[in-house]
C-alpha cells in the first residue's frame, strides 16, 4: 500500500505537482476510459522521459499581472501504471509503453467467479479471512525485501526480434523491460556480480 498511488480520475495537470512522490510507485487508475487524451499524453512523456518538464505562465507577485514569462516545470516521474478498460481499443501510442492483459471470458471462469461470490457470503470465507491477510502480508513483504539493482541481459545481442515497422523499435525495447523485471522479482535467487562500474545481477 506504501507504494502506491489510486486515482479514480486525473485532470489534465494533476502529475505535474506530484513531484518526488512518483518516483518508485504503482499508480493505479480505476478506469481508463474516462481519462483525457492530455491526460494520456502526459502518462505517455513520463514513461518514455521519466521525466516531466512543462512551461507555464507565471503571475507578477507584485502587480498580480499574469506575464508571459516561461518557467520550466520539472518532476522526475519514474513510475509504474495500472489500469482497466472494458473494450480493446487501447491507443497504440499507449500500446507500445503498456502490457495488455485480457480476462478470461470463458463460461468456466463465469462459473468460477459465480462459485466465488456465493461462497463469499458463507461462514467458512469469514473464518477464513485472517489465513487470506496473512498471504497478503507476506507477499507484500516479499516486495519490501527487493531492492534496487542494475540487471544485465547478456544474451540480449543474440536475441532475434521483428523488424518490419518502426513500432518494433520500441516493442524490442518493452520486451527487454519485461525480463529485466522477472529478473528483478527473482533477485534473492540470484547472484550478485561486479565490475568496475558497480553491482548487478
Amino acid at each position: 500500500d506504501d507504494e502506491m498511488i489510486e486515482f479514480s480520475s486525473l485532470t489534465a495537470r494533476a502529475l505535474d505537482y506530484q513531484g518526488e512522490n512518483l518516483n518508485g510507485k504503482v499508480i493505479f487508475l480505476s478506469e481508463m476510459a474516462g481519462i483525457s487524451e492530455e491526460v494520456e499524453y502526459t502518462i505517455r512523456i513520463c514513461m518514455s522521459e521519466q521525466r516531466l518538464q512543462r512551461g507555464h505562465v507565471i503571475k507578477n507577485e507584485y502587480s498580480g499581472d499574469m506575464e508571459s514569462v516561461s518557467r520550466p516545470i520539472e518532476v522526475k516521474s519514474v513510475f509504474a501504471i495500472t489500469t482497466t478498460r472494458s473494450k480493446s481499443d487501447l491507443n497504440n501510442e499507449n500500446a507500445t509503453r503498456l502490457f495488455e492483459l485480457y480476462a478470461d471470458e470463458s463460461q468456466r471462469q463465469t462459473r468460477r467467479v459465480i462459485e466465488y461470490i456465493k461462497f463469499s457470503q458463507s461462514r467458512d470465507y469469514k473464518i477464513a479471512e485472517p489465513e487470506r491477510k496473512r498471504k497478503i502480508e507476506v507477499l507484500r513483504a516479499a516486495q519490501r525485501l527487493l531492492e534496487p539493482v542494475d540487471i544485465s541481459i547478456p544474451y540480449a545481442g543474440v536475441l532475434s526480434f521483428p523488424d518490419q515497422t518502426t513500432r518494433n523499435r520500441r516493442d524490442m525495447g518493452r520486451f527487454l523491460n519485461f525480463l529485466k523485471v522477472i529478473c528483478f522479482l527473482r533477485q534473492r535467487q540470484k547472484t550478485i556480480k561486479s565490475d568496475q562500474v558497480g553491482k548487478f545481477i
